[in-house]
């Protein structure tokens, strides 16, 4: 027996099903006697099952300013239990749906998937679709439908991903850039946006990063599919704090420790974060860190770099991120010369606290 199944579905569906007879529930149908029936509702016959969670006012103003409007193919149709007890429909899946349309006083009527059981049952199932019986989007799902879509903002992202020759595609069977080009590493959304912020918007400091990180790992066993996200950001975060480090000299010296130490280090296995400090929200620059320690430590640092690569850099970048004032404050002690760190020079502090404020953007 060859079980057929959609263009989409990964894994062994004749093992599977063999397992379900084997556990005796192949075949079986739950809850075939619950009528179902499609129709659209006024607004007001409508009331939201009090378990409910609550709507934020702020997150429906946001979507409906998002599509300029009520969208009906965004909303679709609201699952409502209709118990009969007390001939009240109740809204179990679609409240957030629900209150736009009440705030947009409009439409009137919303379509709604109606399912004659007591509200009890309702809140049950709601919790199972919500909890086990729904999968998770990844960002690069998302992404990769937003793209598809023409959404603008993504768009953009896509056009860095051409320039530093990356490409999304998460779990499905479609790239962004499309046609995937054969040996362009994937990238994580996270990692895209994350490095484009380190980056400040330098398209060609993250193709340099991008570069060196496949040049080392490309030539190994394992090959360079992927750039982690860690080794991503924060390589580009070691070329914030040394900026001499992307060209010359050092880059050559920087480009060879890599190709030495990816021969026998998988990206994955990269161990600058703990080396770091493994600090919780400082993850870029404790890579940043580990990787400036071992880079410092090997033939390849002492035998092509003549200058000085101070760590002094990396404590004032720590002493400044982990100060307890605001950046408006840090800003005004700064351009009055007021001592903040040790050793720090003014302009150095003053590029560090703009940056941090890029990051929140």
């Amino acid at each position: 027996m060859t079980i057929q199944t959609h263009s989409m579905f990964r894994g062994n569906a004749d093992k599977i099903h063999a397992n379900l007879i084997k556990n005796g529930i192949a075949g079986q149908v739950r809850n075939k006697d619950i009528r179902m029936e499609f129709k659209y509702l006024p607004v007001d016959q409508l009331v939201s099952l009090e378990t409910q969670r609550e709507t934020s006012g702020n997150w429906a103003e946001k979507r409906l300013n998002d599509l300029t409007g009520f969208d009906m193919l965004a909303c679709g149709a609201l699952s409502v239990a209709y118990d009969e007890s007390d001939d009240i429909y109740y809204v179990f899946n679609g409240c957030g749906r629900l209150a736009q349309a009440q705030i947009n006083q409009a439409p009137h009527e919303l379509p709604c998937l109606i399912y004659h059981i007591p509200k009890a049952r309702a809140a049950f199932y709601f919790s199972y679709t919500q909890d086990k019986g729904r999968r998770n989007l990844s960002k690069e799902v998302i992404f990769v439908n937003a793209v598809y879509s023409g959404d603008p903002e993504s768009l953009k992202l896509a056009e860095i991903l051409e320039d530093i020759e990356c490409y999304i595609k998460g779990q499905t069977d479609y790239a962004v850039p499309h046609p995937q080009i054969y040996g362009h590493p994937e990238i994580k959304v996270r990692a895209l946006e994350d490095g484009y912020k380190i980056a400040r918007g330098n398209i060609d400091l993250m193709k340099l990063a991008r570069d060196m990180i496949w040049r080392a790992w490309a030539n190994t066993a394992e090959g360079c599919p992927q750039l982690r996200s860690d080794v991503f950001c924060g390589l580009l975060t070691f070329f914030k704090i040394f900026p001499e480090a992307t060209t010359g000299s050092i880059n050559k010296a920087l480009q060879n420790f890599l190709n030495w130490y990816a021969t026998g280090t998988k990206q994955s296995k990269v161990s600058w974060k703990h080396k770091g400090g493994n600090q919780h929200n400082k993850e870029n620059l404790c890579v940043a860190y580990g990787l400036y320690k071992d880079f410092r430590e090997s033939q390849f640092y002492k035998q092509n770099y003549s200058h000085t690569i101070q760590e002094q850099r990396f404590n004032e970048y720590i002493q400044i991120d982990s100060l307890d004032l605001s950046d408006q404050l840090l800003i005004k002690l700064m351009e009055q010369k007021k001592p903040v760190g040790n050793n720090a020079k003014v302009d150095d502090i003053l590029a560090m606290i703009r940056d941090r404020q890029q990051e929140k953007v």
